[in-house]
């Protein structure tokens, strides 16, 4: 009898404990906590968490190894931090037993330029807290080396939701009720390590959309085993064909349509007509608002292409304006001479700048197109007909290395019926533009920083695309409205 009841608790004993772990997060490439998109800065604007190298090969943490890097300053919240999200459980999901001996502690390294307090949550996966604690590692003194902190979890409420936990909070610099934090404070963070029973794994790191050149890839997130990656050649974001773009006339000019190819038996099919006038300023022109695609001339190549019909040789001026993230000082302008024999090809070189213009720097939403453009200056106001077709440039998903960079960027929850928060890795987000699937524009925020939110409140159950505007480039997400 004394065996069979031994035995039993021994099973008891082995199937209860069996599915505890160590947890670590070290932030080591090919592993959840390594993702630098998984990590999203609070009440820390703008400064976003980075995965660095090692800062110190020296003392408690010599290892040659990646860490987290956080910076917080004085105009930061005193509960600044860093955490992943909880709902997209990115290192699984688990439960903190209290009758374990070994939950009862957690520990990291830290690396810190200053004196303060780190705090620590942990969070479920239906967005509530299972504990807290920001009072304790308040004597922290040593500066600018490693050192271990250890957090006592034996007083948390055992009566909190301890289970389905799915995420980690690191207060950088808890300063509530103690003096202000200086400018720049940073710390860098390594091996959190703590014990908990596993309900599920973290999902396998997509090694194609991580940030980072790695495996047998060509690029960053690209080549190899993952996408080809994306080529500097310009494709055509505007032939006039399908849905039309908005267009307008602008300083007396003449006329601005659609119309047929003027050429007959020509192949241009619909093309964009400009008429200047005798009674318009000299600098009047036509204005095409880019619809799919903008012109992204923050790389080597900047130029843009179009089939331009004359039968008059002249010179026209380009320009790029409503430069994204910019200003009206940003707009660049270009030209390019045409010799009167029909449809020609011109080439517009906007880092040659004219008419007192930077070179191109940007990516812009519009292009106009100046007829009376003389190569130097402008010509006396008069009648003259051209017709613009196939406007060619680099694009989102053309220019270079812009894609990979802008595949870092997520969006969660996604479904919701609250609000959408969108983190960019790398890009700084400038605005966030949701049509709903007729076109029709429902929401327009402008940004300047890698965490945005933007609210589903009053939109209706149904799908919607978020147009991302970046200062490397432009993507489109699908959303949800639940």
């Amino acid at each position: 009898m004394k065996k069979t009841t031994f035995l039993l608790l021994t099973l008891i004993s082995f199937y209860g404990f069996s599915q505890q772990q160590e947890y670590l997060l070290d932030f080591e490439t090919g592993t959840p906590s390594g993702v630098a998109s998984y990590w999203y800065t609070f009440d820390n604007d703008p400064a976003a968490a980075e995965i660095v190298d090692n800062p110190d090969l020296d003392g408690t943490n010599a290892v040659d190894s990646k860490v987290l890097k956080v910076v917080v300053g004085p105009d930061n919240a005193f509960y600044a931090g860093v955490n992943n999200a909880w709902d997209e459980q990115a290192f699984g999901t688990w439960e903190l037993e209290m009758g374990v001996p070994n939950n009862l502690s957690l520990s990291m390294d830290v690396h810190k330029n200053y004196v303060g307090t780190v705090g620590i949550k942990m969070g479920t996966a239906s967005q509530g807290t299972s504990f807290e604690i920001t009072n304790q590692n308040t004597a922290n003194t040593v500066v600018n080396e490693w050192q271990t902190l250890t957090w006592d979890l034996s007083g948390i409420n055992p009566n909190a939701d301890l289970t389905n936990i799915s995420q980690m909070v690191v207060f950088v610099d808890w300063t509530q009720g103690l003096a202000d934090r200086a400018e720049n404070s940073t710390i860098y963070i390594d091996n959190i390590r703590f014990n908990a029973k596993k309900l599920t794994d973290a999902p396998a790191v997509d090694t194609c959309a991580n940030g980072v050149q790695d495996t047998d890839e060509t690029g960053v997130d690209c080549g190899g085993s993952c996408s080809a990656c994306p080529t500097s050649s310009a494709v055509i974001i505007e032939d006039f064909e399908g849905a039309p773009p908005s267009i307008a006339a602008d300083n007396g000019l003449g006329v601005v349509d659609i119309v047929s190819d003027p050429e007959t038996g020509g192949t241009h099919s619909e093309v964009l007509k400009i008429v200047t006038s005798a009674a318009g300023i000299q600098w009047q022109n036509a204005q095409v608002f880019l619809q799919d695609d903008y012109i992204h001339l923050i790389s080597s190549n900047k130029v843009v292409t179009a089939d331009v019909y004359s039968t008059t040789a002249f010179n026209m001026l380009a320009k790029a304006v409503d430069a994204v993230g910019g200003t009206l000082a940003d707009e660049s302008a270009t030209d390019a001479s045409h010799g009167g024999t029909g449809w020609e090809t011109l080439t517009f070189d906007f880092s040659n700048p004219k008419d007192n213009t930077p070179a191109g720097a940007f990516i812009y939403a519009r292009i106009l197109f100046f007829p009376l453009w003389n190569g130097n200056g402008w010509n006396a106001s008069a009648e003259t007909t051209t017709y613009v077709d196939n406007i060619t440039a680099l694009t989102s998903e053309t220019a270079g290395l812009e894609a990979p960079i802008l595949s870092t960027i997520r969006i969660y929850p996604n479904p919701s019926n609250s609000d959408w928060n969108i983190k960019s890795a790398h890009a700084i987000i400038t605005s966030v533009e949701v049509c709903n699937l007729l076109g029709k524009r429902v929401l327009f925020q402008q940004n300047n920083g890698t965490n945005v939110v933007i609210s589903a409140q009053g939109l209706t159950t149904g799908i919607y695309i978020a147009r991302i505007t970046t200062k490397e480039g432009t993507r489109s997400i699908k959303l949800i409205k639940k």
